[in-house]
């Protein structure tokens, strides 16, 4: 059982008219837990999306990224600093890895051959002599 259905259920027992040291005794957990759940609000808690100081630099940094997958972390890390970026190179690490990921990921694209096509070609090749 899950926190939140632990929460729920928590509620509903409450409503019911049974006590804490009751709910506590069926859920497997302290009363001050259950006094906890019961003064939580409804639904699940949203955290704000703190900004960045690497958000007015994702597209450039996306942009290069997608040019050269392999650029060196240092040198954008320079430029990136000399166009006012305030933030440390981990950030800009940890961002540039999510996009690398991305970009790799799509550059692989899978093709499929009927069983002994690429067997039959390679075959060919090698009785022609023809390797170009």
């Amino acid at each position: 059982m899950n926190k939140e259905q632990k929460i729920m259920d928590a509620k509903i027992m409450q409503a019911k008219g049974e006590r804490q040291k009751e709910i506590a005794k069926v859920l497997g957990v302290t009363e001050r837990t259950v006094r906890n759940y019961l003064k939580t609000p409804p639904g699940r808690k949203t955290r704000k999306r703190r900004a960045s100081k690497l958000d007015a630099y994702r597209e450039y940094i996306g942009t290069i990224i997608e040019e050269n997958p392999q650029y060196n972390m240092e040198l954008l890390y320079k430029k990136l600093v000399a166009a006012g970026y305030r933030g440390k190179i981990s950030i800009l690490r940890d961002y540039a890895a999510t996009v690398r990921k991305r970009v790799l990921r799509e550059a692989v694209i899978r093709f499929e051959t009927l069983p002994g096509q690429q067997a039959g070609r390679l075959e060919r090749i090698w009785h022609t002599g023809c390797w170009g």
